[in-house]
């Protein structure tokens, strides 16, 4: 007896039971997606909006002003080297303002508008997502639920409802995904590589880990022309790659124009310690499917969620899906090099490194879930039980914990965003009557700045040029007298605004950390600044 090793793409069954996703139902569960993300969205007290909001915000107002992209929050040192504001934007990449602008120019508020760019970007997800189950054949009864779990998953639900890059990019990464099927499966393969090399190079200009997204592309279009050998396979590699290539190529060439250096400025670097970093992979990686969530009934759902899970990869490892080929590879390696070049940036880097990172390839995971547990499907399907097994229930139930679980991780990340907690500090009454903001608007232009603690959210409440002053984490500045002055000087601010009871974020960091601004504080006379604004929250200290 002799065997055949495939090393094309696996036969699915076409039995009854292997009815495919229609186009039609694909699109249903995008709507109801949007419907989802919307309702979660409005039920929660706040947005899911920080610091990175803010400039991104800024900026999309800077491109619908003809400012270009740029932004007048300066922050990272990149940002504040150049002495000017607005200041050019290269810390990260300008998609997601653009897409907010784009919105914007519909009569959306900013903060609505990037709102909408996320659910929006979370619903064509969904969609796309089983346009790749149903190119790859993958029966109904195991596309749906790879879509509801993405649809349901905490991380999913909080970006929806944020004002931040994460959806935009992650739709971006399926979209490439979708291509690189299609490239597979249809006869079409050179418009599908087109379709994916856009995706990839566009995903570059919404987050810079686009940039892994397109090596591990291009490795496993490598790999696949190793083992094909054929012209199919060589043109899906050029195609791909080189549309791609002068997408990203414009955008680094821009940043080493602007910020002399291809990276866009990002030069911080740390050490981590490759052992911790293991741990805080697995730890992101069990996260990103149960939540962040920590109440107990939480804690309870997770549990219970998280041995469904692990019993169903069981089962899935246990029935041996049959060896396949191209599209298992593809998502695998693309899969795989991404997480491994996001492992050696967490050790090196500042990135903020947790669940976010690894949630733009969830789509692309659960796909290669769902194609293996495809390939588990009996070819000669099994006689049918006199009494067939009623499944119903437990599905339902599975679903409904899943769905309790999204919901409640939203919820334990819907705090008060930091422009709240500012507003709040800066509403304070200053001697002599009036807020913070009154007392700036009567003494400067609208377009002058200051030099502030917590300067993207202050900027962002006050509505002018702020420059921040910035914690060592993310900085090689340090604040002592002469930084401080020559900062204000540079940019021609007359003002810095510090903060009496910061109660977290980076502007506790920055003025517990720097004993120049502790001295300031605690009420100490320095020969270049003079208090002039004192209220029970803010202190107000002008140049000399």
């Amino acid at each position: 007896m002799s065997v055949t090793i495939r090393t094309g793409s696996p036969v699915l069954p076409t039995t009854p039971r292997a009815r495919l996703l229609s186009v039609r139902e694909a699109g249903l569960w995008g709507a109801a997606s949007a419907a989802l993300s919307t309702a979660v969205t409005l039920a929660v007290p706040y947005p899911n909006t920080g610091n990175d909001s803010y400039q991104y915000l800024g900026v999309a107002d800077h491109l619908l002003t003809g400012r270009g992209i740029t932004t007048d929050l300066p922050f990272f040192d990149v940002e504040q080297s150049h002495g000017v504001l607005p200041a050019p934007f290269t810390t990260q990449p300008p998609g997601y303002p653009l897409a907010i602008a784009g919105l914007r120019l519909l009569g959306l508020p900013p903060v609505v508008a990037g709102l909408a760019v996320s659910v929006l970007a979370v619903a064509l997800t969904v969609l796309v997502l089983g346009l790749a189950t149903r190119t790859l054949r993958v029966p109904a009864r195991f596309a749906r639920p790879a879509l509801f779990a993405f649809a349901v998953n905490p991380f999913t639900l909080t970006f929806a409802g944020s004002v931040l890059s994460e959806a935009l990019f992650t739709l971006l990464v399926t979209g490439a995904v979708l291509g690189l099927v299609l490239a597979d499966r249809t006869a079409a393969h050179r418009r599908a590589s087109l379709l994916a090399g856009i995706a990839l190079g566009l995903s570059v200009w919404v987050r810079y880990a686009g940039l892994f997204v397109v090596v591990g592309t291009a490795v496993a279009l490598t790999a696949l022309l190793l083992v094909r050998r054929d012209r199919r396979a060589a043109e899906r590699l050029a195609i791909t790659v080189g549309v791609a290539a002068p997408l990203v190529g414009a955008l680094l060439a821009r940043n080493a124009v602007v910020a002399g250096s291809w990276r866009g400025g990002n030069t911080v670097s740390v050490e981590h310690s490759a052992g911790g970093l293991v741990v805080d992979t697995a730890d992101a990686l069990l996260h990103l499917v149960i939540g962040d969530a920590s109440s107990p009934l939480a804690r309870a759902a997770q549990a219970v969620l998280g041995l469904v899970v692990l019993a169903g990869l069981v089962v899935l490892v246990r029935r041996r899906p049959r060896p396949a080929g191209g599209p298992v590879v593809l998502l695998a390696v693309v899969v795989g090099v991404h997480g491994v070049l996001m492992f050696e940036a967490g050790l090196v880097s500042v990135i903020s490194y947790g669940p976010r990172m690894f949630f733009p390839l969830l789509p692309a995971a659960l796909l290669l879930v769902a194609l293996l547990a495809a390939g588990t499907v009996p070819l000669v399907p099994a006689p049918r039980p006199p009494e067939p097994v009623r499944r119903g229930p437990g599905y339902a139930a599975v679903a409904a914990l899943a769905l309790l679980v999204g919901v409640l991780g939203v919820v334990a990340t819907s705090d008060p965003p930091p422009d709240v907690g500012v507003a709040q500090r800066l509403a304070a009454p200053v001697d002599g009557g009036g807020s913070v903001p009154r007392w700036l608007d009567a003494r400067l232009a609208p377009d002058e700045p200051v030099l502030a603690a917590d300067g993207q959210a202050t900027g962002h409440v006050l509505g002018r040029p702020v420059v921040g002053l910035v914690e060592s984490t993310f900085s090689d500045l340090r604040w002592d007298e002469d930084t401080v002055a020559a900062t204000m000087d540079r940019f021609g601010a007359r003002y810095l605004l510090l903060y009496r009871h910061p109660r977290d974020g980076g502007g506790r960091l920055v003025q517990e950390e720097t004993p120049f601004l502790r001295i300031v504080l605690a009420g100490r006379p320095v020969a270049t600044l003079t208090p002039v604004a004192v209220s029970d929250e803010v202190l107000v200290l002008e140049r000399r």
